[in-house]
C-alpha cells in the first residue's frame, strides 16, 4: 500500500503523477485516513495532525509516486 506522507509545492515539476483521489471537504480535513485513488489501489494518508487538504494539492510519499487531489 502507497503511504502518503507530504504536500508537494505547487512549484515542483509533476512528471511522476501517477493517480488521482477524489475527496469531499469533510474527508480533505483529515490528515490520517485510508484512501481509495482513482485506479482502485488503496492509500494511507499520514500528513502532520490539522493539515487540510485543497483541490489540487500534490502529494506524494518516500517510494516516488505522486497523487492529486
Amino acid at each position: 500500500m502507497l503511504t502518503l506522507t507530504r504536500r508537494l509545492a505547487e512549484t515542483q515539476p509533476v512528471e511522476r503523477l501517477t493517480d488521482e483521489v477524489v475527496l469531499d471537504w469533510h474527508a480533505r480535513s483529515h490528515a490520517r485516513q485510508r484512501l481509495q485513488l482513482a485506479s482502485g489501489a488503496e492509500a494511507a494518508l499520514v500528513l502532520p495532525r490539522g493539515s487540510v487538504l485543497r483541490d489540487g494539492d500534490l502529494l506524494a510519499g518516500d517510494t516516488g509516486p505522486v497523487v492529486r487531489v
